[in-house]
């Protein structure tokens, strides 16, 4: 109805925004660019979703405030900010409160972001992507990304490359932030058998071999001796991982992207029978 200009798409809209779907109720949210909504009248429609709607919804109207005249959203958007830092908005919505601040060119409200905003490549630069993703679309990033390229290397299901580690299980084995750590310093986490380290040890002695296996107590390498190496974590005196062929997704992928691949690698878990 939107697409086809339907004259009393005000009243569409709010049956739609009543609807018990929730894909309907975000489409009809992504509407109000189409209504004279006047700057009054806004936070009478922000205001319930933000109480009452679900993410997905939240997520959308975050973007169409983006897309409006300053002089109508500013005001909300400035609102928002605030709220995002005492910590009072939904975590899963910092990002699309990020990009669309920032597609209001403001520069007084692209100032108010520094807050909640870092900078860098370290995993606080990108927490806003640790939640609020879609599985699907992370999914398709993941087969289909032709930047990032993850299925030449990585196979979820049988599918894809065996230069890394397989990812099925992947939800179990790593929390959300060792995953956005894997894939934006993926030469700080080795998964074992995939990785090279070098140490040197408290004696001087300098050891280098393919990480095997890793616990809390000892490391175990496979070195051109015919048995694995096992030291233990006491007589290291210093650790360095050498560089992973992986490439750093946070200077590929956008954060929405990088969002919702981490959700759908999260959601990757087998059952003990499967």
């Amino acid at each position: 109805l939107g697409e086809l200009q339907f004259k009393n798409i005000e009243m569409a809209m709010q049956l739609g925004m009543q609807d018990k779907d929730q894909e309907v109720r975000t489409t009809a949210v992504g509407l109000i660019p189409q209504l004279e909504v006047s700057k009054e009248n806004l936070p009478s429609i922000v205001n319930p979703i933000f109480k009452n709607g679900t993410v997905r919804e939240q997520q959308q109207l975050i973007t169409v405030l983006g897309e409006l005249p300053l002089e109508k959203s500013g005001d909300v958007l400035e609102r928002l900010i605030v709220q995002a830092k005492s910590n009072r908005l939904n975590e899963s919505v910092i990002l699309d409160l990020i990009e669309a601040v920032e597609a209001t060119t403001s520069e007084t409200l692209i100032a108010q972001l520094d807050d909640i905003k870092k900078t860098g490549n370290s995993i606080d630069a990108y927490q806003e992507t640790l939640v609020g993703g879609d599985f699907w679309q992370g999914r398709r990033v993941f087969d289909r990304n032709p930047t990032a390229q993850c299925t030449r290397c990585h196979a979820v299901g049988g599918a894809g490359g065996n230069v890394g580690p397989q990812l099925e299980n992947i939800g179990n084995i790593l929390s959300r932030e060792q995953i956005l750590e894997s894939l934006i310093e993926p030469s700080k986490r080795l998964a074992p058998g995939y990785g090279s380290v070098a140490l040197i040890l408290k004696d001087g002695q300098k050891v280098n071999g393919i990480l095997e296996e890793e616990t809390e107590e000892e490391l175990t390498l496979r070195t051109s001796e015919a048995e694995p190496l096992e030291i233990p974590v006491s007589r290291i005196e210093k650790r360095e991982n050498m560089p992973s062929a992986m490439p750093a997704m946070g200077r590929l992928i956008s954060k929405r992207e990088l969002r919702d691949l981490i959700e759908y690698l999260a959601n990757l878990k087998t059952t003990p029978n499967s």
